[in-house]
């Protein structure tokens, strides 16, 4: 018998790992991989390993950056939130030094990943996994950002909607940050199951998601007032998970404290 070793990635690769018909415990090692970071993302820019250092150092000892550092970091960071970290936008900002294309690159990935939800999504029903998917940005923009199934479709009900918004967590689509029953450890053994918020895994599909007016707004005019407390939650809930962090956010029942992610 010949041992080979093998690499399997691709669009769902978690979801369908099912169809394998045997896989030798021990013998299997999974890697997840995110869009790029903030720190991949000053990399692509050509940013050195001892630059970055620095700015570490600086954070760590609560050494105030000079205004000229602030200010590079400061436009860097809204680049980041602008485009955020899929792979070929970043190479196409970086080479041409301009945001031209990138909003079409990105308009195409979130029609990719509708065709994927239509392709992958088996016995589910695909046309509600495309309502929540394409509600995301409706439910950012309000002021209560919890998911709630009424604000996808009338009438609807939770057990009508079982599995869906787990499927956009499997196939890394979506982040999922659900509301702690008390602020206190352990968080994972104290948090509410049906209450939750959603948030794009990439924020750059957030920034895509939205009108032409608003991507003037950003792009041109750097004027991030226009939802700004969606895309800064947003990115946050993003790089605390390429961090290894899951999500939990508390408010409690009168709504007079909120924390948004602990």
């Amino acid at each position: 018998m010949v041992d080979y070793d093998v690499i399997c990635s691709g669009s769902l690769m978690g979801i369908n790992y099912r169809k394998i018909e045997s896989n030798s415990v021990g013998y299997k090692e999974d890697y997840e991989m995110y869009s790029l970071d903030f720190e991949e993302f000053l990399w692509a820019k050509g940013y050195k390993d001892i630059q970055i250092e620095s700015f570490y150092q600086k954070m760590i000892n609560t050494t105030p950056l000079t205004q000229n550092e602030y200010n590079i970091m400061l436009e860097s960071f809204r680049e980041y939130m602008v485009l955020s970290g899929m792979p070929a936008v970043v190479f196409r900002f970086v080479k041409q030094k301009n945001y031209s294309g990138t909003l079409k690159m990105q308009q195409q990935l979130l029609l990719d990943y509708e065709e994927d939800i239509t392709k992958y999504a088996g016995g589910l029903d695909k046309g509600k996994i495309l309502n929540i998917y394409r509600k995301i940005p409706v439910l950012l923009g309000q002021d209560n950002k919890k998911f709630q199934v009424s604000k996808i479709h009338k009438g609807a009900r939770n057990r009508d909607f079982i599995g869906v918004v787990d499927w956009l967590d499997n196939a890394g689509i979506i982040n999922i940050c659900y509301c702690l029953s008390q602020p206190e450890l352990p968080l994972r053994g104290n948090y509410n199951p049906n209450n939750y918020k959603l948030y794009f895994r990439d924020t750059g599909l957030l920034i895509g998601s939205l009108d032409e007016e608003v991507q003037e707004d950003l792009r041109y005019n750097k004027n991030f007032n226009t939802y700004k407390g969606a895309l800064y939650e947003n990115i946050i809930a993003d790089t605390l998970v390429k961090q290894g962090y899951q999500l939990y956010f508390y408010k409690n029942a009168k709504g007079t404290i909120e924390i948004d992610f602990l």
